[in-house]
């Protein structure tokens, strides 16, 4: 067994082309340039991300015997002292856990000498200059690796199909594995348990080591190159430039300024023109968003924008101590019924409070789930479609509401 102990993950260290990041710089190899000199972005999602994998590490070690009980009583302290830390985190890496562990019972059956990695340094420099990585979970058998990575985010199901993080650590681990058995394939398994989404992957070591050589070798040189293009698409999220990056700029106004068809009336959008703004919105809302927070962030640091000043924004009155409100208030002989708006907690804190199974046989004969919002989406979607009349049937009030129609 290799793991690291020492080293959290917030402190790792981050290589020039990450494979976290692989997706981004093989589609667009000037990014890794363009992003140089830029600090590195962090939020409330990627901190209580990062617990979440100190987390998903400590659990397996003790239960592997890969660690002792009073480091493993160390870590778990020093998580739960942790601001992100909650029971849902702990429930859910559970599940993650659970999985691994089961992969792994598997492949010991397979394989009496099957073995599991936590937290393997790979290193990738036969692929990337200076390259290497480090993969939650390899489990290598006779009968192939299966790599494993934990996705804690809830915003939007990863998939393990294609996917360059998880095919650049697939192609490290296989160096590491064949210096000890002979193995025909390679599984990707991402594991995002707050979305009950497991998915899993398999292509063979010839394949693997063809994408290896023919794209992820060739994409790192691209990089290097001074003039290497910039291109923009739906890896620019997590770009650190996408606010002054120009690709992405020219992607927004094509867009926005398509040549369509002559139409009766100039004044109005026809129906292609709207399609293509609703189909764009969420896009350019998104790039829209980053550029008036580079803006903003530059003018708080000291740049002075042509035609604009910093000024106080406006803010809503507010106490400066709910305690002496109360006090004041039940001087003037008014209760908490006067003061007060008492409204129930949300599904998510009562599972909390009563736990599931309690939740479950206390509340869930309380519980009933109205229809959805219609909502637009792909013809290739598997969800029934609405009927017109059903939908003003039923929607009518919400749609005019939402929409303020």
């Amino acid at each position: 067994k290799r793991m690291s102990t020492e080293i959290k993950h917030s402190e790792r260290a981050h290589a020039r082309l990450s494979a976290s990041g692989s997706t981004r710089w093989i589609n667009c190899p000037a990014s890794p340039a363009l992003e140089e000199g830029i600090p590195e972005e962090t939020s409330c999602y990627a901190e209580a991300g990062t617990l979440a994998h100190e987390l998903s590490e400590a659990i397996p070690c003790l239960d592997l015997g890969f660690i002792a009980m009073p480091l493993y009583k160390k870590k778990i302290e020093a998580i739960k002292a942790d601001k992100y830390y909650c029971q849902e985190m702990w429930d859910e890496v559970a599940k993650y856990v659970t999985y691994v562990k089961g992969q792994f019972k598997e492949a010991k059956r397979q394989d009496k000498n099957a073995k599991i990695l936590i937290e393997e340094k790979l290193d990738l420099t036969e692929w990337i200059p200076e390259g290497f990585g480090t993969s939650d979970v390899i489990i290598i058998c006779n009968q192939g690796i299966e790599v494993i990575d934990l996705k804690y985010g809830k915003g939007k199901a990863v998939y393990a199909e294609s996917n360059t993080q998880l095919m650049t650590y697939g192609r490290g681990a296989m160096k590491v594995a064949e210096k000890t058995c002979s193995f025909a394939k390679v599984s990707l398994t991402i594991v995002q348990p707050r979305l009950d989404n497991i998915s899993r992957w398999s292509l063979s070591t010839k394949e693997l080591r063809e994408w290896g050589e023919k794209v992820l070798k060739v994409k790192a040189v691209e990089t290097e190159n001074p003039d290497a293009k910039a291109v923009a698409g739906d890896w620019c999220q997590y770009c650190k430039a996408r606010a002054r990056c120009r690709a992405l700029y020219d992607l927004g106004m094509a867009i926005v300024k398509q040549d369509f068809e002559v139409i009766a009336d100039p004044r109005l959008l026809n129906d292609e023109e709207l399609l293509t703004a609703y189909e764009s919105a969420d896009f350019i809302t998104k790039w829209l968003g980053d550029v008036k927070a580079t803006v903003l962030k530059e003018a708080l640091s000291g740049k002075k924008w042509d035609g604009y000043k910093l000024v106080e924004g406006r803010s809503n009155r507010q106490f400066i101590s709910e305690e002496k409100v109360v006090e004041a208030l039940e001087a003037q002989l008014y209760g908490p019924k006067d003061y007060l708006n008492f409204k129930l907690k949300g599904l998510g804190d009562l599972e909390k409070l009563l736990g599931k199974k309690d939740f479950y046989n206390v509340l869930d004969p309380l519980l009933v789930k109205p229809k959805g919002a219609p909502t637009l989406v792909s013809e290739d979607d598997k969800r029934e479609e609405f009927g017109k009349s059903q939908i003003n049937e039923d929607f009518a009030e919400e749609i005019k509401e939402e929409y303020d129609l």
